[in-house]
């Protein structure tokens, strides 16, 4: 492994972004074809250093062509 093997900070920064614009759109049209109603959950908490998170969360159900 070398140093150009290793994409640079705006590469790397511009690589996740694509990546979840892929899996956004992705999700997108999944939860589009759900079956019924899309339920959503949600957390929140902070660490040991007082930093806050949240999490959430959907619950639905799909049918799969292949069973």
């Amino acid at each position: 492994l070398q140093d150009k093997d290793i994409p640079k900070r705006a590469k790397l920064t511009k690589m996740i972004f694509h990546r979840f614009l892929q899996e956004y759109n992705a999700l997108i049209m999944e939860m589009k074809d759900a079956q019924g109603r899309i339920s959503f959950t949600s957390d929140c908490w902070s660490d040991a250093f007082l930093r806050p998170f949240m999490a959430i969360t959907a619950h639905y159900c799909t049918i799969k062509a292949n069973g």
